[in-house]
């Protein structure tokens, strides 16, 4: 029970001592018993304990939104959407509909809730908002927000970020809009994000016209931009000037990113990281990525080895050989790169693709290879690998997926597929250690930390090692090694020192 004296305590200690044990109690859910206490303590938990709200949104929002008095205390707002009219978009026109009518939108493409006056008048109201999360329910049928939403939205003067997900953007205006914005926000993030399974048509002209809008007068403000391949407007995109550190994650249709009848200049010559998934040899990308890149992902997602041993056949079918990945690193200029992933399928050419990464990128810092035994290959040698990296001189940090044919293969479980406890420590023990004893004899000086796969289904599960120097245990380099200590995290972290025999007893 507070007592009087104790809310005289409470009411002594310093703003920030007393935020910071609001802030630590919030994420379990205790603050609300706290602030039920008193009044007193009820306001002064009101910042922390509305600072994000989550709306579901199945009406318009003039009939349900948000209390008044917990406007000012908002900082991350997301609205969920379950728009009736979605449903009933599918059968408006349909000569067999006699039920079915929109309730809140004047077009089926177009989700009516988001009303421009109320939006505007909410969102400005709060003073301590600085993101906006939209997202629609469903990922089976989408409709899209209106222009007019979208332009209040990007004009609230204190907004700085905003994520869009799983509707269209504009998919269609109507006869009165015109894509204009007067007053944009100095917008830090935008993220739009669609299913990359998403059915025809995957982009609309009105989507990609409002892009190119929204760009045009954000682009000096923007940090990260994340959007689907398919309506960015590239022309726009490459003629505007972008700040210097930013970021674009963009997926969708796998198509060439430069084709041959492209003549034209890298649009960010500042890049410094790219991601590219299903990487093509016959793209003129590669050709034309600046130099100031230092981080680059070449490989395919999902990874191949996330896949279970029924299609695992069919999924490395679908990769590129070393030589093929050789061949487009051979096409870069990447004197300052200092982290590269890769996933292939081993032809015998990794002596030449890490001679050509030593030569070509003497930065390069961190290595994260997923590697594939080609069909029909039933043996792995981690000796041969590990003496190819001397190539790479300052290579630091290794993460490495061996594909050993040991791997244990999920099995059905209660609840789906899964792996039982024993056999991945099973498979650590006598594959995964007596692997990392093998390459780290054989790893060149500088490389500190190794990290091995162990191929699931269900997620990335990396066993983690750390190489450290023996006064007395010589490697076949001739540098100082000892063995590695090793993390297992099942049942419960454990932590095993690896030392290497002398070189005369092994």
């Amino acid at each position: 029970m507070l007592t009087r004296a104790n809310h005289r305590t409470l009411q002594r200690l310093n703003n920030d001592v007393f935020l910071q044990i609001m802030e630590e109690l919030w994420p379990g859910g205790n603050l609300r018993g706290l602030s039920a206490t008193c009044r007193a303590i009820r306001e002064l938990c009101k910042p922390v304990l509305f600072q994000q709200c989550e709306l579901f949104s199945d009406v318009g929002l003039v009939h349900r939104f948000l209390p008044e008095n917990i406007w000012p205390f908002i900082s991350y707002l997301t609205l969920r959407d379950h728009c009736p009219d979605l449903e009933a978009g599918r059968y408006v026109g349909h000569p067999s509909n006699f039920r079915m009518r929109l309730l809140y939108a004047a077009d089926r493409l177009l989700c009516g809730i988001y009303d421009p006056s109320l939006l505007d008048h909410a969102l400005r109201n709060m003073p301590r908002l600085h993101t906006l999360k939209i997202t629609q329910i469903s990922t089976k049928e989408r409709h899209g927000l209106p222009w007019s939403s979208v332009r209040t939205i990007l004009s609230i003067p204190h907004l700085q970020r905003f994520i869009f997900g799983f509707h269209q953007l504009v998919p269609t205006l109507l006869p009165d809009e015109v894509l204009c914005l007067d007053s944009p926000a100095p917008l830090k993030v935008f993220r739009y994000i669609l299913p990359d399974t998403r059915k025809s048509p995957r982009k609309h002209d009105s989507e990609v016209a409002a892009l190119g809008v929204i760009f045009e007068k954000l682009h000096l403000t923007l940090e990260e931009l994340d959007l689907p391949a398919d309506p960015v407007p590239l022309s726009i995109l490459s003629s505007l000037q972008w700040p210097l550190r930013f970021t674009m994650p963009s997926n969708g249709s796998s198509l060439l990113w430069w084709p041959d009848s492209l003549d034209a200049s890298f649009p960010c010559p500042a890049l410094e990281s790219l991601l590219i998934t299903f990487p093509c040899p016959d793209d003129k990308l590669y050709s034309r990525l600046p130099p100031t890149l230092r981080s680059l992902s070449l490989a395919s997602f999902p990874h191949a080895s996330y896949t279970d041993r029924h299609w695992a056949e069919t999924w490395r079918a679908n990769l590129l050989s070393s030589s093929q990945v050789l061949a487009i690193l051979q096409q870069c200029s990447l004197p300052n790169l200092e982290y590269l992933e890769l996933e292939y399928v081993d032809d015998s050419s990794e002596r030449e693709l890490f001679r050509h990464l030593g030569t070509a990128s003497p930065k390069l810092a961190t290595l994260k290879i997923r590697r594939y035994r080609p069909i029909g290959v039933q043996s792995v040698s981690a000796t041969t690998f590990a003496e190819a990296l001397h190539f790479v001189p300052r290579l630091r940090d290794l993460w490495l997926h061996l594909d050993l044919p040991e791997n244990p293969p999920p099995q059905l479980m209660r609840h789906g597929p899964g792996y039982e406890e024993i056999d991945l420590l099973a498979f650590v023990q006598f594959w995964l250690d007596p692997a990392v004893d093998a390459l780290a004899l054989s790893l060149p000086p500088p490389l500190t930390d190794l990290h091995l796969l162990i191929a699931r289904c269900d997620k990335s599960h990396w066993v983690n090692y750390r190489v450290r120097s023996h006064p007395h245990a010589k490697s076949s380099s001739g540098a100082t090694r000892i063995g590695a200590t090793v993390r297992m995290p099942y049942p419960t972290p454990q932590v095993r020192s690896l030392r290497y025999q002398e070189p005369s007893a092994i």
